[in-house]
């Protein structure tokens, strides 16, 4: 094959359709799936002994915005089972649940997804230090139709404002 030289590169054929095919796909639409997510702090869970209303107003919320999955923070243990109805009211058939964090109490972090979650895991500080007040929680996905699989975490930060608190969030970050 006859060679082409121009601005002090030589191109052959081959490589000037792979340079052509490279630029065309630049210029081409690419397809992709469409996924909806959404983070939501629900404030202490979603239907507490005080304020039962909670429950409703979050699928109210989770309704109208329609997200395929959702990630949540500052759920409670004694919610969970009104959680997994929610999910079930809602048509989300995978769920996961975070154990805490080494100063979260009873708060919890978790996912609702309308397609299979693979693995679930919590985001820990290394053996023998606690320097995350919530462990992030990570999911992975298998999204219908998507190249590879689709990573998700849901994070609640060290919250206040004093300088101790300033600090754990610092860290919580780098993590």
């Amino acid at each position: 094959m006859k060679q082409r030289s121009g601005a002090g590169i030589q191109l052959t054929g081959k490589y000037l359709a792979l340079a052509a095919a490279i630029a065309l796909a630049g210029v081409m639409p690419a397809s992709g799936v469409k996924l909806r997510v959404a983070s939501f702090n629900v404030y202490y869970g979603i239907d507490t002994d005080t304020q039962p209303e909670d429950y409703n107003a979050a699928k109210a919320i989770l309704q109208r915005i329609n997200p395929d999955i959702v990630g949540f923070c500052e759920l409670i243990d004694d919610d969970y089972d009104a959680w997994v109805t929610l999910a079930a009211d809602l048509g989300y058939p995978y769920l996961a649940y975070g154990t805490g964090g080494t100063y979260a109490g009873t708060l919890r972090m978790g996912f609702f997804s309308r397609y299979p979650i693979l693995a679930s895991y919590e985001v820990k500080e290394p053996t023998g230090t606690k320097e995350m007040t919530r462990w992030p929680l990570h999911i992975v996905v298998d999204v219908p139709g998507a190249l590879n699989p689709f990573n998700a975490y849901v994070i609640h930060n060290k919250s206040a404002s004093t300088s101790a608190d300033r600090f754990r969030r610092a860290v919580e970050i780098m993590r």
